[in-house]
């Protein structure tokens, strides 16, 4: 479930109710945009969803898993004009943290 507008704003109108929705769906759910780790982690913690994914926080943090595991900082969000297509330059070329 994208939480939100994508790219934008986490805010939806009041007339969308995820948690009924997410009842009615007898599946894993997996929610998306915009969540920090803390906020993923609570949302799992409270229940409101099962799993969280990251998509812009990868492109930037290479290493987004690791450093997740030590607790290290994030790389600021890559910018978006080579996001998903042309060359390496801007999107696969972010350094490691232990770069």
């Amino acid at each position: 479930m994208i939480e939100g507008t994508t790219r934008g704003a986490r805010d939806y109108p009041e007339h969308i109710d995820l948690q009924a929705l997410r009842k009615r769906f007898r599946g894993p759910s997996i929610a998306n945009n915009g969540f920090s780790p803390a906020l993923a982690a609570q949302a799992v913690r409270s229940g409101q969803t099962e799993l969280v994914s990251f998509g812009r926080p990868f492109i930037a943090n290479p290493d987004f898993v690791e450093r997740l595991r030590q607790g290290g900082p994030l790389a600021e969000e890559a910018p978006k004009n080579p996001w998903y297509g042309g060359g390496r330059e801007g999107y696969a070329d972010w350094p490691t943290a232990s770069a």
